[in-house]
């Protein structure tokens, strides 16, 4: 199957991560990204799978709120990343699997038409990069399928295109040729005590850094990290994909998490940026005090974003 001429990946995303479901993004809150040194801004939207063996997406069609916040986020100087999701009840999305060729076909089908609404949305808010898919794992082996996809949103939005591999999948990703750009959700295990210093973490780092950068000279594709984020949590390192459970609060730690991974990647040549999940509206946190969720805001990780972020310059259009 013939694959389109890829675009260059012309974001060197210095980003965070928001989401649509029942989040209500305003104009102050990119105001406030900006002035944090904030470039980009991914946003996640959601289609809902009941049963990730059954290929079935509820969603619904993009509508006002994406388009606000997108045109918000524009208005602010910050590029936009639009990230379709599948919600999987009660699973997550790399459960996803067919159990017959039939269902597999289905499965292309609605997937297919659940990602060519918000591509044509990403063409009319002229976002700068999509992203395909996120972890769906168990996918990723029918190739001819997802290329077959890939020309098909390519037809519908002139923008970047990128997937989003789980961590431990990334080399397994056979259309990478394909894309823009290989995007990972980049939670690796950092193999440290929970008092580890800067020096400690960035040699933790390493092995994964050089790993990726050869992925990225083999596919002569830049690397971005669709996510990466840590809960100021005793434990969190080891286990950064941990969303839920308790813990002993530091602060300390996810903001060492936070430099580490920023002075491993900030300046390689081959490195397209990252977007840390998650950033919520002020709204949101005006009632939700949680200290443990993955959110920077109004704790240490938010300062080391502001001192390494507000150093560069942040564009002045995010078109």
């Amino acid at each position: 199957m013939p694959t389109a001429p890829v675009r260059e990946w012309t974001l060197d995303a210095r980003g965070v991560s928001g989401r649509q479901w029942l989040q209500d993004f305003v104009p102050e809150d990119f105001e406030t990204l900006r002035e944090l040194g904030t470039n980009a801004f991914a946003y996640t939207t959601f289609g809902s799978m009941p049963d990730p063996t059954e290929p079935v997406i509820r969603c619904r069609p993009p509508g006002e709120q994406e388009r606000a916040a997108i045109r918000s986020a524009h208005a602010a100087g910050l590029s936009v990343m639009l990230k379709p999701h599948l919600w999987i009840d009660q699973s997550w999305h790399g459960a996803v699997r067919m159990d017959s060729a039939e269902a597999w076909a289905t499965f292309f089908r609605v997937y297919g038409e659940f990602l060519g609404a918000w591509a044509r949305f990403a063409a009319e808010e002229r976002v700068a990069a999509l992203c395909i898919g996120t972890e769906l794992e168990q996918s990723v082996r029918h190739a001819a399928e997802w290329r077959r996809l890939i020309l098909e949103v390519r037809a519908m939005f002139p923008g970047c295109l990128l997937y989003a591999a789980h961590w431990s999948g990334v080399e397994d990703v056979p259309f990478w040729d394909a894309l823009d750009a290989i995007g990972v959700n980049a939670y690796y295990p950092l193999d440290v005590s929970p008092a580890a210093e800067l020096p400690e973490l960035l040699t933790a780092w390493r092995p994964f850094r050089d790993e990726l950068q050869t992925l990225a000279r083999k596919h002569g594709r830049p690397i971005v990290f669709t996510e990466v984020g840590y809960r100021p949590l005793v434990g969190s390192l080891s286990q950064p994909w941990r969303h839920d459970g308790g813990g002993e609060i530091d602060p300390g730690i996810q903001a060492r998490a936070y430099r580490a991974v920023l002075e491993s990647f900030e300046g390689k040549d081959w490195f397209g940026g990252m977007f840390f999940w998650e950033w919520f509206p002020a709204a949101h946190m005006r009632w939700d005090r949680s200290r443990s969720n993955y959110s920077p805001q109004g704790k240490l990780a938010e300062q080391v974003l502001r001192e390494s972020w507000s150093r560069s310059v942040v564009p002045g259009d995010g078109h």
